[in-house]
């Protein structure tokens, strides 16, 4: 169920029941705010933590569209509290690849790398329909995904356009989140670095994102029983250093930044539908993927 949504429910409880009702109204809207809710975007991360009462399940596929590749994300995240103010979630990807850089094509499924993150919550400001939240969080890569794939004539393809990158990278950030009735405002700043593998180590990267949604409808909750639905802008850039190959930098550093509108529909109190658009705005990298052109998202998440 959307926190939205409880809150609502609890505002008109305050203003149309008896003391007691309004009382424990009260107390029931702070414990919903304080309970960790939903992600408030789809890309962009958000400082709620996940509760112990609902751990999160959510399903996505995800379509990359790149010069020289043409990529398809399975992946199914899981999203526990470890406890009231620390959450995890652990991302298990399956892909598939169509690459082809030059003269070399190959195509490959296969699993690839699990993504962990921990989110710790710094501070929590609630009220009925409006709450500011601060969090900082630490991620890790594993090099799950084969990174060795070859094609005719035992050539390795460059390491971005296989299914792993091969190598464990560490990560850490801060993200702020506030609600304003409608309206929800998400900003994120991060790093990201890698350790050497096989004579490829891929450059560090700092990135910055924010994201705003509004609900759509309803405007005003007059019963719990109705469909939500939030439209959502999210806006994310990446600067890249150059990688190394055999300790030679590959001159592939940079700059991109992409623009995602998306849709949020709570189909039911423990479904969330979520599809996304993302458009390149900013493409300054020279790499092995080429020019990127588009991806889109559709994720289904269930609460427990």
């Amino acid at each position: 169920m959307s926190d939205a949504r409880q809150l609502s429910f609890g505002a008109r409880a305050l203003r149309d029941g008896t003391p007691l009702v309004r009382l424990a109204s009260a107390a029931l809207a702070v414990a919903l705010l304080l309970a960790p809710t939903a992600a408030a975007q789809i890309r962009v991360a958000n400082a709620g933590i996940t509760s112990r009462e609902t751990p999160q399940v959510t399903e996505t596929v995800e379509v990359r569209s790149f010069e020289n590749l043409q990529q398809v994300r399975f992946e199914t995240r899981l999203a526990i509290a470890l406890s009231g103010a620390t959450s995890l979630d652990v991302t298990v990807p399956v892909v598939r690849n169509d690459a082809e850089f030059g003269a070399l094509a190959d195509v490959d499924t296969g699993l690839g790398d699990v993504g962990l993150r921990v989110q710790h919550s710094l501070h929590q400001s609630d009220a009925v329909m409006r709450s500011t939240r601060y969090a900082v969080y630490a991620t890790a890569r594993l090099p799950t995904g084969d990174d060795e794939a070859l094609v005719s004539g035992g050539v390795l393809l460059p390491r971005k356009l296989q299914l792993g990158l091969g190598s464990v990278g560490l990560g850490a950030g801060a993200v702020a989140s506030f609600i304003r009735d409608r309206h929800r405002l998400s900003f994120s700043a991060g790093f990201r670095w890698s350790d050497e593998a096989g004579g490829f180590q891929l450059g560090g990267e700092v990135e910055v994102a924010a994201a705003w949604w509004y609900r759509l409808r309803p405007a005003v909750f007059e019963d719990l029983d109705v469909i939500e639905v939030r439209g959502v802008l999210e806006l994310i850039g990446t600067w890249r250093g150059n990688s190394e190959l055999q300790g030679v930098a590959l001159s592939d550093a940079g700059f991109e930044a992409w623009l995602a509108p998306g849709v949020q529909v709570f189909a039911r109190d423990d479904l969330l539908v979520q599809a996304s658009l993302a458009l390149p705005i900013a493409d300054g990298i020279d790499d092995a993927l080429g020019e990127r052109e588009w991806a889109w998202l559709l994720a289904l998440r269930w609460y427990l």
